[in-house]
């Protein structure tokens, strides 16, 4: 009975631990959003392109395989359910020094979007995500 119990307990736990680490194969759309008072950049990837924005000047260049394996990559290694509680290491948006800055994700039909954070200063969990969006601004 003993062992019943612990085999039972040790499934058990397996399992939400699967449901709980969701994985990402393919993502819809990743958009960067930084705004304040007259600024704002933004990326947006999607399934072949990066657009971006610089206040009022746009760009769009194509998005290689390789840079498109990368970020789905990054998200599967994200629980992508709990950005939008990620701690921001700082707060000087809080005084309009810097841009208020956040990420979305669309996988399909779900949406997730993070907390606001500074611009150049994203939870760092985020990190490599927001350095991989802003280093596509090179066309490939």
């Amino acid at each position: 009975m003993k062992y019943l119990l612990k085999i039972t307990s040790i499934i058990f736990f397996m399992a939400m631990n699967s449901f709980a680490q969701e994985k990402v194969n393919d993502f819809t759309e990743i958009t960067y959003e930084a705004r304040t008072r007259g600024s704002e950049h933004v990326i947006k990837v999607t399934q072949n392109s990066v657009y971006f924005k610089n206040n009022k000047e746009t760009k769009e260049v194509p998005l290689s395989k390789v840079n498109r394996d990368k970020l789905v990559q990054m998200l599967s290694d994200l629980s992508l359910k709990n950005i939008n509680s990620l701690k921001a290491p700082s707060n000087k948006r809080a005084t309009d020094r810097v841009l208020h800055a956040n990420l979305a994700v669309k996988t399909g039909e779900a949406s997730y979007k993070s907390s606001t954070f500074d611009e150049g200063y994203p939870p760092n969990e985020l990190k490599k995500i927001v350095k991989l969006l802003f280093s596509l601004n090179k066309a490939e």
